[in-house]
């Protein structure tokens, strides 16, 4: 999904019916009167198009009444702005907003409404188009000036949409004599957003691009230490689902803190360690892993600390057990501040796995809490 594309034909579709609505209401005002002729004026007497800035606002109909016209102008006006706001990005979505804009333009929706319209459902039609590589004019320094530009241009496009009748009111005669200002503001502001929205999707697909090919290399770690086994559950869940989010071929090792070295730092990019919280602290062999690295050595490498503990209402059950939580707390918290310490960045707050007794087991839903914990890491790398 281009979603830069897709804010940008919303907006200007919502824009485009919102004036085809305004020009239908002036048409409604004019009453069961018959035009002249196919092109008409949206706005009626006492308005003299040569001595309006806004040349009372020109449409063309085919229907010989501005009664007729002006509801079938407002109809289709607030049609193009649903259809623009929730049904563009789908298949054919696009198309149907240019068959929408053509009809406004035949039915007294003014000109440059409709054809804003048109040029949205263009962009439409290019929402659900995959984005080839290397693919598009633009490419290096000006795709990514381009892109930079959005969305800014589109607000400058919704500035001077909304804010051209203020102009017209204070300078009607200095408008009048630069007539063409208003095509350029327009047509020029409508140009460079939909040409910046497009380089946006582009740039952005780019970079997703390079972040999966950076995943796909990446090496990650996860050390755990454990007394009687659930800690080391989680770590394995963790493990696992680091390497699925991250995909093939990242190498994910799961080793026990009495068995890692700081050597095997070597090359990691992400560090995620845990354990059994003991005496308000992470186990002895944790500690001594984290020590052993030197200050600074997990600068660049993505961190992240977990630990077992007892749930708080077991906690609460035993007063002093609760007093000394409140002051010493658990081994995840530690865990986080020295890899921070020894330059690591952290992901997520430290997180908490629950275990039912001191011997455990786990509670229900904490292994598939720690998948999805593993995943939330990958996804905030």
């Amino acid at each position: 999904m281009r979603r830069a594309a897709r804010i940008t034909a919303t907006v200007l579709g919502l824009t485009a019916g919102g004036a085809g609505i305004e020009h239908g209401v002036f048409e409604v005002l004019q009453g069961n009167v018959t035009p002249e002729g196919l092109m008409i004026p949206s706005i009626g007497p006492p308005c003299v198009p040569e001595l309006s800035w806004n040349q009372c606002e020109p449409a063309m109909t085919i229907i010989p009444n501005f009664l007729i016209t002006g509801v079938l102008a407002i109809l289709l006006g607030i049609t193009v702005m649903v259809w623009a706001g929730f049904f563009v990005h789908r298949r054919r979505g696009g198309l149907g907003l240019i068959l929408l804009s053509v009809s406004l333009l035949l039915l007294g929706g003014g000109i440059f409404p409709p054809v804003i319209g048109i040029i949205a459902g263009a962009v439409g039609t290019r929402i659900g188009k995959p984005l080839r590589p290397g693919g598009g004019v633009l490419s290096g320094a000006s795709l990514r000036v381009s892109a930079g530009l959005w969305p800014w241009a589109l607000a400058l496009y919704v500035i001077w949409v909304l804010g051209q009748f203020a102009v017209g009111h204070f300078f009607n005669d200095w408008l009048l004599a630069n007539g063409y200002i208003i095509i350029v503001m327009v047509l020029g502001s409508l140009l460079l957003s939909v040409l910046t929205a497009l380089a946006r999707d582009r740039w952005s697909s780019l970079w997703r691009m390079k972040a999966v090919k950076a995943m796909k290399a990446m090496k990650a770690m996860v050390v755990y230490d454990s007394v009687y086994g659930n800690t080391a559950q989680i770590g394995e869940a963790i493990g696992a689902a680091l390497g699925d989010a991250l995909g093939s071929p990242v190498h994910v090792q799961v080793v026990k803190a009495g068995d890692a070295k700081p050597e095997q730092l070597a090359g990691v990019s992400l560090l995620v360690v845990g354990s059994a919280t003991q005496k308000f602290s992470p186990l002895a062999a944790t500690s001594r892993f984290l020590k052993s690295i030197a200050k600074g050595g997990l600068n660049g490498v993505k961190v992240a600390a977990f630990d077992t503990r007892f749930p708080v209402s077991m906690i609460e059950r035993i007063r002093i057990l609760a007093f000394f939580v409140r002051i010493f707390g658990y081994a995840a918290e530690p865990i986080a501040k020295r890899l921070q310490r020894a330059g690591g960045e952290l992901v997520l707050p430290a997180q908490a796995f629950y275990v039912g007794d001191s011997e455990g087991p786990l509670l229900e839903g904490e292994l598939e809490k720690a998948a999805e914990w593993g995943r939330q890491i990958v996804a905030n790398l």
